[in-house]
This record gives structure tokens, C-alpha cells and sequence, in this order.
């Protein structure tokens, strides 16, 4: 049998790492190759589907920059039709910010609520977490906290305040909120002032309005997600567990 042109897709076991806290190397190489045989799975080429297109695109030169934008784009479109649930309605993107003639940075996205007279200030962030944070490691997450802390937190920490002492310079109204919209849960929530939420958590904002990042994050993931006899039934169902 004869894969023209699908070498890339043969995975390579003197380049696969158990350590390497990646995507499973499976995805970007499904096809196995035994001896003269390969072992060609239709799930596992559905599975590597996407996720192969998306770090080709990423990968490539020609289409990193494009796909890039067309992803942020994507993304503001979504908080967009989130938002209308809601009665927001967009108002304008990409406001640039300037004191003086030094330029502060943009905010991605102005709503406005007619019947609250209420204005949403939305920096969308379309940015995937590096892998050792997406998966877990305790040592990467510590770092990307502080990264954040260093080179992002304080630069919108000057556009809000920016924003507070002349939004009547940018036709925004007094009532606003001004949010940070990520792709994925950023763990520098749990210790900014700045209210910074998952998308997932953007939409339980505005369904539960006023709530701050506490009591979202308390109530999405906390409360009422196993009574007391559930507990019961998984300590029974597991005897090696203690459940607290």
C-alpha cells in the first residue's frame, strides 16, 4: 500500500514524548504504520481533522496572519450574538484610545442596553492558553499569572481608568462595565480587580446581571453540582475515595 503524500500524517514514535504536555501527537499523525502494513482508523481521522487543519493554518506563513484575524473576528461575532439575547446591541468596534497623542490601546467592542441605559466596554481576548497551562501544570499556570500580571494587567488598568475620566470624549455614557471577554478561563480572574470572564461565564453575566467574578465562578462551578447523596452514592461507588 502505497500514502503518497501523507507522510505527515504517519505517526513517528521516535517523536512521540509520554511527558510532553501537548497535543496527543496521535491527532497530528493518525495514520500508523506497521511493518508494511498501516492501521487506518475513520475515528481517529475525524478526530485529527480538526485539529490538524487549525495548527496548519497556524503553522503556515501564508495563512497565519489571515486566519488569525478572521478568528478574532469570529470571536467578537459570537460575544455579539450572545449579547443580543440580552437586548445589547453593538454600537462600535476597535475604539481607539489616546492621551494626549500617545495611543493607550483599543477597546474591541462597545454595546449598548436601551432600556438599562447601560453601556458594555469589551476587550476580547482570542487567545488560546500555552499548553502546559491548558493542561495543568502547576509551575506553567504560576508563570502565565505573572507574565499577565507584568506585561497585560496594568496596561488595561490605564485604558479603564482612561475610560473613567473621559468617556464623555468617546460618546460613551457614565453607566458602563468594562469586561474582559477571554476564549478560555484565565487564572489572573481570581486576582485582578478587573472583571475578566470566559465566554461561557460572559453569557451567565449578563442572564445573572450585576454578579461580580466571585459569585459567578461560585455559582457556575460550585453550587449545586452534587447534593449530599450524590456525594453518598460516588463514596459507595468508589470505596477507595473519601469525598469531603
Amino acid at each position: 500500500m502505497v500514502l503518497n503524500g501523507y507522510n505527515k500524517l504517519i505517526f513517528k514514535p521516535n517523536n512521540f514524548n509520554i511527558s510532553e504536555l501537548s497535543y496527543p501527537q496521535i491527532l497530528r499523525e493518525p495514520i500508523i504504520k506497521i511493518n508494511d502494513y498501516y492501521i487506518v482508523s475513520p475515528e481517529l481521522l475525524l478526530d485529527s481533522l480538526h485539529i490538524n487543519i487549525h495548527y496548519s493554518l497556524l503553522e503556515s506563513e501564508k495563512t497565519r496572519n489571515e486566519y488569525k484575524e478572521n478568528s478574532a473576528i469570529q470571536f467578537v461575532d459570537d460575544i455579539i450574538n450572545i449579547s443580543k439575547k440580552y437586548c445589547y446591541i453593538e454600537i462600535q468596534r476597535e475604539l481607539e484610545l489616546y492621551k494626549k497623542k500617545n495611543k493607550l490601546g483599543d477597546i474591541d467592542l462597545i454595546l449598548y442596553n436601551k432600556n438599562k441605559n447601560k453601556y458594555l466596554l469589551i476587550e476580547a481576548k482570542n487567545h488560546s492558553l500555552p499548553l502546559a497551562v491548558y493542561h495543568g501544570d502547576l509551575i506553567a499556570i504560576k508563570e502565565h499569572l505573572e507574565r499577565l500580571k507584568i506585561s497585560w494587567e496594568q496596561k488595561v488598568l490605564n485604558r479603564l481608568e482612561h475610560i473613567k475620566q473621559h468617556y464623555d470624549k468617546y460618546n460613551i455614557g457614565s453607566d458602563f462595565d468594562y469586561i474582559i471577554v477571554s476564549k478560555y478561563p484565565e487564572i489572573i480572574s481570581h486576582t485582578s480587580n478587573l472583571l475578566i470572564l470566559a465566554i461561557k461565564e460572559y453569557e451567565y453575566y449578563l442572564e445573572h446581571s450585576a454578579l461580580g467574578f466571585k459569585q459567578i465562578n461560585q455559582k457556575m462551578y460550585y453550587e449545586d453540582k452534587l447534593s449530599h447523596n450524590d456525594l453518598k452514592t460516588l463514596s459507595e461507588d468508589f470505596t477507595n475515595f473519601t469525598f469531603f
